[in-house]
């Protein structure tokens, strides 16, 4: 009988504690419900978006050809003009080398052959 009493006595001290608990407990079950059906809804749209991926590619609906040339044209372009940007700074060093003045005059010294003059 002590036991029982004790325990009477220990839940009318801590009666604000455990009403607080048990709202606590209440609004996280609603909100955690809300949240859990949000995260189920989305699977679901996932794993139909998966299945529909998987009927057509098993279809042959995707044409992964045709999906990826125009990437491919775009990189070729895109090689293309590196190659020329390529060049033309090789010929830009070349020219460097050449004439080193270039940087600051940006002009040539023009070497004459034995006979030119400068008009």
């Amino acid at each position: 009988m002590a036991n029982i009493e004790k325990f009477s006595d220990y839940l009318v001290k801590n009666q604000n504690n455990i009403d607080e608990l048990l709202l606590s407990m209440k609004n996280f079950a609603t909100i955690g419900s809300s949240s859990f059906i949000s995260v189920k809804t989305s699977a679901d749209n996932f794993k139909a978006l998966t299945t529909k991926m998987k009927e057509d590619f098993d279809k042959g609906n995707f044409d992964i050809k045709g999906m990826a040339q125009d990437s491919i044209n775009n990189l070729e372009t895109v090689l293309k003009n590196l190659d020329n940007t390529l060049n033309q700074t090789q010929d830009l060093m070349n020219n460097l080398n050449e004439s080193p003045s270039d940087l600051i005059f940006k002009q040539k010294a023009i070497k004459y052959g034995p006979g030119e003059k400068d008009d």
